[in-house]
């Protein structure tokens, strides 16, 4: 019975991953390596939690709340935009959250497929929950591996020999190919641009021609009797 529990508890991680892609696409786009590349990250971070927790109940559950939230939410931005959720979206989330009573949504049978999944897989962490003593190392080691995964995907080297092509301006092709895990932690590096060198923005201020806002003069009012 404990080894059922733990072939479960190692396999919810994969079908979280499955249904977060299901919300956009089907996961037999993905390209195979891919899809072990997710897999890996869904893994690292259940087992990160379960040793934080002492349950992989607690794994399954946040992990669970985690795949919906971010999963519906990249539907509903794909929907409107036909972008993927992006790094630097998160800035702006106020101003999205501000419009998105303008817009109409719908769901498709896509969706409802990864809602039911993420339940079903939600229910099975609880059921086949295993507790075990916190490993405060273990947790750190986890941590380690989220960063170097970071760090990892974050070098074009590695990313050429190992990922589908990726293209700033065709993101939800990346995201499709390659998993929206692993293509979110690509585009971190796009967050770390360095400056150019001598760039100054006081400087610039200070050189750049001061323009003062245009007078607006309010227009005659015309008396209709």
């Amino acid at each position: 019975m404990k080894i059922i529990k733990v072939i479960i508890n190692l396999l919810i991680p994969f079908g979280l991953f499955v249904c977060l892609e299901n919300f956009t696409h089907s996961i037999l786009i993905t390209a195979p390596l891919s899809q072990v590349f997710n897999y890996c990250i869904f893994l690292i971070a259940g087992l990160l939690l379960t040793t934080l927790f002492g349950n992989t109940m607690f794994a399954a559950i946040i992990l669970s709340i985690l795949t919906l939230i971010v999963g519906a939410a990249n539907y509903f931005v794909l929907s409107f935009r036909g972008n993927p959720i992006l790094p630097w979206d998160i800035a702006s989330i106020n101003t999205a959250l501000s419009v998105a009573d303008n817009y109409k949504f719908e769901i498709n049978s896509s969706f409802i497929i990864s809602v039911i999944g993420i339940i079903v897989l939600l229910l099975f962490g609880i059921i086949f929950r295993i507790k075990c003593k916190r490993q405060l190392i273990i947790a750190l080691f986890c941590c380690l591996a989220l960063i170097g995964s970071k760090s990892l995907l974050g070098n074009e080297t590695f990313t050429d020999h190992t990922l589908k092509f990726t293209n700033l301006f065709t993101q939800w092709a990346s995201y499709r190919d390659n998993g929206f895990v692993v293509s979110f932690l690509q585009n971190l590096k796009y967050l770390d641009i360095d400056a150019p060198n001598g760039y100054d923005s006081s400087t610039l201020k200070n050189e750049l021609p001061f323009s003062a806002p245009l007078e607006t003069k309010k227009p005659p009012t015309l008396l209709l009797l």
